[in-house]
C-alpha cells in the first residue's frame, strides 16, 4: 500500500498492489511522476483506475472495467467493528480464504497487524465483521477510506457461511 501526497492529512493518491495486481484511487491533481516512476520499479500484470488516471499515467491500451455498487437492503446478519481481540481471526479468516496466498505464521500475522493499525490509527482503514456465537464469520476490510470512497482490500467469509449474505452485509 502506498500513499501518495503532501502528507498522511492530505493524500492525493492510494496505490494497493496485491499479488501483481494494482488499483490505483487518485484525485485530479494526483502526481503522475511520482506514481509512474513507483510502477517502473515494480512488478505487476494489471492495473485498476478510472480512464482519467490512465490516460494521466501515459496507458492508452486499457480496457474498460466495470464497478459494482452494493445497495443496501434487507439482511439477517448485522456487521459490526472488530475487536482489537478480533484481529487475529480476521486475519485467519482473511488467510483462509486464498489459498497458498498469505504466509500462516505470527511474523506474517504482525506485519498485516501494524500495517493495518498503522492506517487506521490515522483513519484511512477498518474492519467490520459478522460474528455468530462470539466467532468472526465473516469480515471485511478497507485499506484507503475518505469521505466519498473506500478502497476494500478484502472480503471473506467462513467456509460454511458463503452464499448467505455474510460478504454483502459486511460490504454494506
Amino acid at each position: 500500500m502506498l500513499s501518495v501526497g503532501d502528507d498522511t492529512h492530505n493524500l492525493n493518491a492510494v496505490i494497493s498492489v496485491f499479488d501483481g495486481n494494482v488499483t490505483i484511487h487518485a484525485k485530479d491533481n494526483f502526481n503522475s511522476e511520482e506514481i509512474s516512476e513507483y510502477l517502473g520499479m515494480i512488478y505487476y500484470n494489471c492495473i485498476t483506475a478510472e480512464r482519467s488516471v490512465m490516460a494521466k499515467l501515459g496507458f492508452t491500451d486499457y480496457i474498460e472495467k466495470t464497478a459494482y455498487r452494493f445497495v443496501e437492503g434487507e439482511s439477517s446478519f448485522q456487521a459490526e467493528a472488530a475487536e482489537e481481540d478480533e484481529h487475529k481471526a480476521v486475519y485467519n479468516l482473511i488467510s483462509d480464504s486464498i489459498p497458498d496466498s498469505f504466509i500462516k505464521d505470527n511474523e506474517a500475522y504482525l506485519c498485516w497487524l501494524s500495517d493495518y493499525m498503522f492506517r487506521k490509527n490515522r483513519g484511512y482503514a477498518r474492519i467490520k465483521c459478522v460474528k455468530q456465537e462470539n466467532s468472526v464469520i465473516a469480515c471485511a476490510m478497507t485499506s484507503a477510506e475518505c469521505s466519498f470512497a473506500a478502497l476494500i482490500s478484502g472480503v471473506a467469509s467462513d467456509a460454511n457461511h458463503r452464499k448467505k449474505g455474510t460478504g454483502k452485509s459486511v460490504v454494506l
